[in-house]
């Protein structure tokens, strides 16, 4: 361990995992942690670290200065609600990026995959606040979430994922534009909230993140699901009128 004289001063940036992908090997979910941001306080420089990690999604705060002196860390502000989408560039760039990646590896021959960037800043945005977890967590989990879906849905996070493309499927036929629809919304209390809207696609598209991410935030998340081949998921499918648990 190095000494408080020796010591160096922290990094802008936390370390991030090595990526590995289906096979396990090349890029994937399963190790990306969030970002690493070097705040000053005072006098007393911290760094602080936060990462989804399983089901509950933990965030550890490390100060360095604070607790080699056994002094107790300085309290962080409270939150605020936050407004419409509030993801880092740096968070909006790696999704697409992933997003991309996972249309290679899920695309199939005569299957196109079109990427709206608007929507899905708007749909992470959502997932973020209803999971406290990173949107990437959920690109290519199980046989629903992100691109595409085929299959039977693997567990309860799966079966969202599937609810979510119906309400989408819906919204199409209604005459929106679901995945390139951009909404007001806000975030309270863990909770999308859509009451402003009086556009009718923006309404829709809006309630059908809405539900999605109350669905996430009470499912468990199981990493052993992270990108999930498609050949696992077998040929068989609900139709929307299923649920998780049976049909309606």
């Amino acid at each position: 361990m190095l000494s408080k004289q020796s010591q160096p001063s922290p990094s802008p940036h936390a370390a991030r995992s090595p990526l590995r992908g289906r096979s396990g090997h090349g890029l994937g979910l399963g190790d990306i942690a969030g970002e690493g941001v070097s705040l000053q306080m005072g006098s007393e420089p911290c760094i602080y670290k936060a990462w989804s990690s399983g089901r509950g999604g933990l965030l550890s705060t490390h100060h360095t200065s604070a607790r080699q002196r056994g002094e107790a860390p300085p309290a962080l502000p409270a939150a605020e609600p936050r407004v419409g989408s509030d993801l880092p560039m740096g968070s909006r760039l790696l999704l697409l990026l992933l997003l991309l990646l996972q249309a290679v590896w899920k695309g199939a021959p005569g299957k196109s995959h079109s990427l709206h960037t608007r929507g899905i800043v708007e749909l992470a945005g959502a997932i973020s606040c209803g999971t406290g977890r990173s949107p990437l967590a959920y690109i290519g989990y199980g046989c629903y979430c992100g691109l595409g879906g085929q299959g039977w849905p693997k567990d309860k996070t799966d079966w969202c994922c599937h609810r979510h493309d119906c309400c989408y499927d819906k919204a199409e036929k209604a005459g929106c534009s679901p995945k390139a629809q951009r909404y007001q919304w806000a975030c309270e209390q863990n909770a999308v909230r859509c009451d402003n809207l009086t556009d009718q696609c923006e309404k829709m598209v809006c309630l059908c993140d809405q539900e999605a991410a109350k669905c996430w935030g009470s499912a468990p998340y199981n990493p052993h699901f992270i990108l999930w081949p498609d050949f696992l998921c077998g040929q068989t499918h609900p139709t929307c009128h299923f649920r998780y648990g049976g049909a309606e």
